[in-house]
């Protein structure tokens, strides 16, 4: 089994830095976190707000109208809805989780120090500097798991939603669906719809 390496020569002695150091490459992994669950957030009312909007308002337009078309895109709007619930899961495990459990380090960083000042009169206490190192690392991996599991979750769900809607966006002819309309009965439907065609119209003499 590999050995612990603490990066100190001085265990007792310059274990007060070893824990300012560390404090604040926790505090700096906490922040990160915090600005990818913000962007997340900001994502999501991209997504789940703002498009669907404009999702909504496409589709209660009625001109020339493609049924399969509208029924994809009503299709997309439910899987929007799906995505707003992934993401509120991943953004809220990232806070619960990596985020909660990366505050949590500081505090206890400090009760090792305490430990370790008392270690003249309770030699044992020296101990507490390798249960120390394990509890970083330890908490360190499973904040990193956790994190990296809700980002996974959240793209899969993505792919998994979207990927269905892609592949009938791409199956759909337009050409084949239209092929009944013929000329006259689209320049009918657009006039009504106050759409201009382009073509003259001709007038009997």
């Amino acid at each position: 089994m590999a050995e612990m390496t603490y990066g100190y020569e001085n265990l007792k002695g310059g274990f007060d830095k070893r824990v300012a150091l560390e404090t604040k490459k926790v505090q700096d992994l906490k922040t990160a976190f915090e600005k990818i669950k913000a962007q997340l957030e900001a994502e999501r009312k991209s997504y789940c707000v703002e498009m669907k909007k404009n999702l909504q308002l496409y589709a209660a337009q009625n001109q020339i109208e493609s049924e399969q078309f509208k029924r994809i895109v009503l299709d997309l709007l439910g899987k929007v809805d799906e995505l707003d619930g992934v993401y509120g899961e991943g953004i809220q495990h990232i806070e619960n989780v990596p985020i909660a459990a990366l505050a949590g380090l500081p505090k206890k960083y400090e009760t090792y120090k305490k430990s370790i000042r008392i270690s003249d009169k309770n030699p044992a206490e020296l101990q507490k500097i390798k249960d120390f190192e394990y509890d970083r690392l330890e908490h360190t991996k499973l904040s990193l798991c956790h994190f990296i599991n809700a980002q996974m979750f959240l793209h899969a769900k993505a792919l998994e939603l979207f990927s269905h809607v892609h592949n009938a966006l791409s199956s759909i002819n337009f050409a084949t669906e239209f092929k009944d309309y013929d000329r006259a009965t689209l320049r009918e439907v657009f006039k009504s719809e106050g759409i201009s065609t382009g073509a003259k119209e001709n007038t009997p003499r």
